[in-house]
């Protein structure tokens, strides 16, 4: 990942749009400064995140709901990296969303997923549920899967376009 961090980097000191999810938001936040270390539980399936009276004024979370559910299947987190703002925030990971300079953006959940996506992941990492033995009970996952993928993709169409005027 030297690579991608490098390139990180100067995007960074270029002022460049960058947008990060999950994996991504913890390359970004390590790329600005940040610590990335293993989270004390798993966030998998559906959690709100609430928005911070500064994510309630960021351009790309302008009008969304204060509190929605997103979805997340991560154990690893990261601290604030230095000079960032906190956007948002879930029980149990409290960087869920964050902006580095003017345009860089973390997500640390899911807002770009699809019901097809959940359900393959599901599939694909079954042995961290629960009656595989792992520690995530399914219906964090399968319950309300419709109604949640809709609402949160109203919420994505909206971000990502306003990350798209960036470019």
């Amino acid at each position: 990942m030297t690579a991608e961090l490098d390139a990180i980097r100067r995007a960074l000191a270029e002022n460049l749009p960058v947008l990060g999810v999950c994996l991504g938001s913890q390359m970004l936040a390590h790329a600005a400064g940040a610590q990335v270390f293993r989270g004390a539980v798993p966030e998998v399936g559906w959690y709100p995140i609430t928005l911070t009276p500064e994510g309630r004024l960021d351009s790309l979370m302008l009008g969304l709901p204060a509190e929605f559910n997103a979805f997340h299947w991560h154990g690893d987190t990261f601290t604030l990296p230095p000079g960032a703002t906190r956007l948002a925030s879930s029980d149990y990971y409290p960087n869920q969303i964050f902006k580095v300079g003017r345009n860089a953006y973390g997500f640390q959940c899911h807002l770009e997923v699809t019901g097809e996506m959940v359900e393959s992941w599901a599939s694909i990492y079954a042995k961290e549920l629960t009656p595989q033995g792992g520690p995530i009970r399914p219906e964090r996952i399968e319950s309300n899967l419709t109604a949640n993928v809709k609402i949160l993709g109203n919420i994505a169409g909206k971000v990502f376009a306003r990350f798209a005027a960036l470019l």
